[in-house]
């Protein structure tokens, strides 16, 4: 098995500061871990991104959440690409702490080729409604052509090829999945797609005391049928900024990878039929 590890350039200070840790500023690296059947890494190398952040502007200042995934039987990662729009003549210095100002960033999807440990083909793939920030698609794995679950409440399949969409789109929207963002690739699974969906709770006086935001996941679940299943919401850790961003088919477990605090990297297990027990239809 394989996963890919954000390391993030940064330290969340309590006031909600950036303190920068890399003379390179914000961007995060991408590490890929081969893992045992234990799960125990076995190697670990670094995934050189220099070059594809200099090809694309939407992806200067870092690649974010990367999720791997097959597609046409090539191994493909898909990131979120960010531009926080800052005055490029400002560089991000070690140790430097940073206020962010979020209402000119751009974040774009950027997916390329894993192949010998590199990247190889890569493209930006633009909001297909003109959005200034995309982020959160779910791949779905294994897929013929890149294939990307962009809307979970509707279920509103993106499928890129060759720079052009496809789209598709629920005729019924379930609205007890509006505000849920993707968060796992989109698993194919017993005959149908199963995926981890978060929702991040910000500004709750009640939570406060726990984190800056809470984040809350739950699987969900399209049946080849048509109808949608749903687990109730879960943590894994701690009520707290936790991520899930890998779901991964292992036998006859489950594998989910998640960060905590955008500071470490986890790897969490379950069997198959505890899962499926789990859902309940919408």
């Amino acid at each position: 098995m394989i996963t890919a590890v954000r390391v993030p350039a940064y330290r969340l200070e309590e006031d909600g500061k950036y303190r920068i840790l890399s003379e390179h500023g914000l961007a995060s690296r991408t590490l890929l871990v081969d893992l045992d059947a234990a799960l125990r890494p076995t190697r670990v190398r670094e995934l050189e991104t220099e070059a594809l952040r200099q090809k694309h502007d939407e992806a200067r200042d870092g690649l974010e959440d990367p999720r791997l995934f097959i597609s046409g039987g090539k191994l493909m990662c898909l990131w979120n690409g960010l531009n926080t729009g800052r005055d490029n003549h400002h560089q991000l210095r070690r140790d430097e702490l940073w206020a962010p100002d979020w209402t000119s960033a751009r974040n774009t999807m950027i997916v390329a080729e894993i192949r010998d440990d590199a990247v190889r083909e890569s493209a930006v793939i633009a909001s297909p409604f003109g959005n200034a920030r995309e982020k959160n698609w779910m791949p779905e794995s294994p897929s013929d052509s890149p294939t990307f679950c962009y809307r979970v409440a509707d279920d509103y399949t993106l499928i890129y090829s060759e720079g052009d969409y496809l789209s598709s789109a629920r005729a019924t929207a379930h609205s007890r999945l509006t505000g849920w963002s993707g968060s796992s690739q989109m698993l194919a699974w017993r005959s149908g797609r199963l995926c981890v969906v978060h929702k991040a709770i910000r500004g709750n006086p009640a939570l406060k005391h726990l984190a800056p935001a809470v984040y809350l996941h739950k699987f969900v679940f399209f049946s080849e049928d048509g109808r949608t299943y749903e687990s109730r919401t879960f943590f894994f850790q701690r009520r707290g900024i936790e991520f899930c961003a890998g779901l991964a088919e292992d036998g006859e477990s489950l594998v989910l990878s998640y960060g905590v605090d955008d500071a470490s990297a986890h790897l969490s297990r379950i069997n198959s039929d505890q899962v499926q027990k789990l859902l309940r239809r919408i």
